[in-house]
C-alpha cells in the first residue's frame, strides 16, 4: 500500500435483478492533496491554450515534473500535463470493477481494503480485515 495511505472500505451488497450478481461500492476515508488515492486527471486549460510551453521544463530522466502554472499544480507524465482533483483513484478507476472481482467471492458485507498499483496504473486491492455479515443486508 502507497505510504500515508488509509484504507478504504469495500461494501458489498446483493443485486436484486441478478442472483448470482453483485453490486459494490468504495468508501473513501476522504481525498486529500497529497494522498495516494488523489486522482489526476488532464489539464483542459492546458490543452485549450498554451500553458504547455511553460511547463515542458519541468523533467526529469523519467520525463516526470512538476510546477505550478496558472496558480494549479500540474504534473508531466508521459507528455500529458495533469492536475490534481478531489475524486479517489481506488473508487473511480477504469479497473475498479475488476480489481473488486480479483479479490474473488466475497459475501455481502463491509471490508477494510488496502491498495497499490500494478505498472505504476492498474488499481491491486487487497483484503486487510472483512466485517461481513451476512445477516447485516
Amino acid at each position: 500500500m502507497p505510504e500515508n495511505a488509509q484504507h478504504h472500505v469495500l461494501v458489498i451488497t446483493t443485486d436484486e435483478d441478478d442472483c448470482e450478481g453483485f453490486d459494490f461500492e468504495i468508501e473513501c476515508p476522504g481525498v486529500t492533496a497529497d494522498c495516494p488515492c488523489q486522482m489526476w486527471w488532464d489539464c483542459s486549460a492546458c490543452a485549450s491554450n498554451d500553458l504547455k510551453g511553460r511547463l515542458d521544463s519541468f523533467s526529469d530522466a523519467n520525463d516526470l515534473g512538476e510546477g505550478v502554472c496558472a496558480g494549479v499544480l500540474h504534473r508531466r507524465i508521459d507528455g500529458r500535463l495533469i492536475v490534481p482533483t478531489n475524486h479517489c483513484f481506488v473508487a473511480e478507476a477504469d479497473n475498479t470493477f475488476d480489481a473488486v472481482h480479483e479479490l474473488g467471492n466475497l459475501q455481502p458485507g463491509r471490508y477494510e481494503i488496502g491498495f497499490s498499483f500494478a505498472d505504476d496504473v492498474d488499481l491491486v486491492l487487497e483484503l486487510i480485515e472483512s466485517t461481513a455479515s451476512a445477516d447485516a443486508f
